[in-house]
């Protein structure tokens, strides 16, 4: 991204910092990139934000997000 371009940091997921592609949500009520979030439950078992349990099985679609970053994406392509 350049200067001015930036995504809105709720359009990023707080494990990787990337622009989530597949964003889901989990019961501490953050959204994480699906692969990243259920790599960290695989590998912690717990919420990386307030450390609670947490299982594959309490991740969920985020798909009004989804909607808004593909929004954000298409309106960077037509400025390029």
């Amino acid at each position: 991204f350049t200067r001015g371009r930036e995504p809105p940091a709720q359009f990023l997921c707080p494990i990787t910092q990337d622009l989530m592609e597949d964003p889901v949500t989990c019961k501490d009520g953050s959204s994480y990139e699906r692969k990243a979030i259920e790599a960290w439950i695989e590998k912690h078992g717990t919420s990386p934000i307030s450390r609670e349990p947490l299982s594959k099985n309490e991740v969920f679609p985020n798909r009004a997000l989804k909607e808004v970053i593909e929004v954000f994406k298409q309106k960077l392509a037509v400025s390029s």
